[in-house]
């Protein structure tokens, strides 16, 4: 017994060594993050665990892009640093479903939560009920007196959204700066790929000059960068 107790305990230190190793692996793929807050001017970049909630506050309040990964300690901290309660968070909008950009809506019990067509299957287990609403492609959303138009772009996520804010683009993991450029995020997480990198072709003509992601952080000289990756995207 006592021998068979200690191959098992090696193999679950193997698998377990495996998991962290591949873990490790993931994320250094996605790019270092900039920091614990990134400053971009109109939002606020919040470190949440492996993941960006960006934090803009509005007349009444403030809205998010993105909940992030870490159950909202990060989150909450700032938003007390601003003087806000998470009460009056009245908006979230999502980048797409994936779970580490999701954990902070649990302590968001007012925000109404946007997410892109094809993607409410992807939060079922959230119970967000009337909370969560649709973003339609083309949309320009009035939170609270600044204007925010969605974009769908399908491929890392079916219902993968971007954001324009002014000359700000929120872009979570469908388009990232990593390995000195900007490019899509780590292709074990996408969806379709191919798709990824059409959708990314209608962000061109938009207004914006900078980007901010879901894992690195603020990139300037955005849309030159993006014409960039479009022109060689392997």
């Amino acid at each position: 017994m006592k021998r068979v107790l200690r191959i098992v305990g090696i193999v679950v230190a193997v698998i377990v060594a495996v998991a962290a190793a591949g873990a490790g692996y993931v994320f250094s793929q996605m790019g270092k993050a900039q920091g614990p807050r990134v400053d971009a001017t109109q939002a606020l970049g919040v470190l949440s665990g492996i993941s960006y909630v960006w934090l803009v506050p509005t007349a009444h309040g403030a809205f998010l892009i993105d909940a992030g990964n870490d159950g909202g300690e990060a989150l909450l901290t700032a938003l007390k640093e601003k003087g806000l309660t998470p009460a009056q968070v009245h908006t979230v909008l999502l980048t797409h479903g994936h779970g580490d950009h999701l954990k902070a809506l649990a302590v968001l019990p007012a925000a109404k939560v946007y997410a892109g067509p094809g993607e409410a299957g992807m939060l079922e287990d959230l119970h967000l009920g009337d909370r969560l609403k649709e973003a339609a492609d083309g949309a320009v959303l009035d939170l609270d007196g600044t204007s925010v138009r969605a974009i769908h772009i399908p491929g890392h996520t079916p219902g993968s959204m971007a954001y324009l804010m002014g000359d700000l683009l929120f872009t979570g993991d469908s388009l990232m700066f990593r390995k000195g450029r900007l490019q899509l995020g780590p292709t074990l997480f996408t969806k379709n790929v191919a798709q990824n990198i059409e959708s990314l072709k209608k962000l061109v003509d938009l207004p914006f000059d900078r980007i901010a992601d879901g894992h690195v952080g603020l990139t300037r000289d955005a849309k030159r960068q993006l014409k960039e990756f479009l022109a060689s995207p392997e």
